[in-house]
C-alpha cells in the first residue's frame, strides 16, 4: 500500500521541483499531494504535475504519512503551528527551509513525539536535472537518527549520489550565514555599488579581466532570481545579521 506524502507550500520554485522529482523516482511507492492556501490555483498545478492534491493543510495532515513543508522561512513557523494539532501519529515530517534553527525548534515544540522529524535543507537549485553529487544537509536530534525511518530516507538518498551532511541546527545556521548570507550579501552590494557609479554594465565588459567577467557573471545571477527568498535568508537568520556587522 502506497504511503501518501504532502508539500505544503506557499511560493517559490522548490516544492514544484520536489513534486515532479517525487513523482519521477517515487511514485511506485508513494501517492504524492500538494497542498495550497489558493485552491482555484493548485488544482490546475496539481494537474500539471501529475499529482493530486488536498483542498487545504489541514486536510493535509489529517490524511498524509510524509509532511513537506515547503513554505518561505518566514511562514514556515506559522504553517507548522497551523497544522500540528492534525498530524498523524508515527508520521514523517520534514521542513526544507534555507535556515534550520527556527523551523526545527517550532517542529520539536509542536510536532507529536511520535512523529519522525527530519530537518532538511538541499543546497541546490530547483532548475537542476540530477541531483548526484549535491549536497543535502540534515540536521536530526540524536533521537531521530536511531528511528529506522531516518535510516531508510538516509539510503535513499545516498541511493541518488547525493551527499549527506549530518549537522546541528545551530552550525548548520552559523555556516551557511557565510556560505549564503555572505555570499548573497556582498553580490547585491557590488550590485548597487555599480548602479550607483552610474556605469554601463556592458561597456565594462570591453574591458573585463578573469575576475571580474567571474563577478559579473554571479551579480547577473543572483540579481535575475527571488528576491524575496534573498531577503527571507538574509532577515532570518541571526548568524547573518552578524555578518552584516563584520562586513560593514
Amino acid at each position: 500500500m502506497k504511503q501518501k506524502i504532502v508539500i505544503i507550500w506557499w511560493t517559490w520554485d522548490f516544492w514544484s521541483w520536489l513534486a515532479s522529482f517525487l513523482n519521477l523516482h517515487f511514485s511506485k511507492d508513494l501517492e504524492i499531494y500538494i497542498s495550497w492556501r489558493d485552491l482555484r490555483k493548485v488544482k490546475n498545478i496539481a494537474e500539471k504535475l501529475w499529482v493530486k492534491y488536498f483542498e487545504n493543510n489541514i486536510e493535509a495532515v489529517k490524511n498524509s504519512d510524509i509532511i513537506v513543508y515547503s513554505a518561505p522561512i518566514n511562514k514556515t513557523a506559522e504553517v507548522i503551528k497551523e497544522t500540528w494539532p492534525f498530524i498523524k501519529p508515527w508520521s514523517v515530517v520534514l521542513d526544507i527551509t534555507s535556515i534550520k534553527k527556527v523551523p526545527s525548534d517550532v517542529m520539536k515544540k509542536f510536532v507529536p513525539e511520535s512523529c519522525l522529524i527530519i530537518p532538511t535543507h538541499p543546497m541546490w537549485w530547483p532548475s537542476l536535472k540530477s541531483i548526484s553529487g549535491q549536497i543535502m544537509v540534515l540536521t536530526p536530534w540524536e533521537t531521530e537518527k536511531q528511528d529506522e525511518r531516518y535510516v531508510f530516507f538516509k539510503n535513499k538518498l545516498s541511493d541518488l549520489w547525493v551527499k549527506i551532511i549530518e549537522t546541528p541546527a545551530e552550525e548548520h545556521d552559523k555556516m551557511v550565514a557565510v556560505v549564503q548570507g555572505l555570499t548573497h550579501y556582498s553580490m547585491f552590494v557590488i550590485w548597487k555599488t555599480i548602479k550607483k557609479y552610474w556605469v554601463d554594465v556592458l561597456k565594462t565588459l570591453d574591458f573585463v579581466s578573469p575576475i571580474y567577467k567571474l563577478m559579473i557573471s554571479s551579480v547577473s545571477r543572483y540579481i535575475g532570481q527571488s528576491p524575496e527568498l534573498y531577503a527571507d535568508i538574509q532577515m532570518n537568520n541571526d548568524e547573518i545579521l552578524k555578518i552584516h556587522d563584520l562586513f560593514n
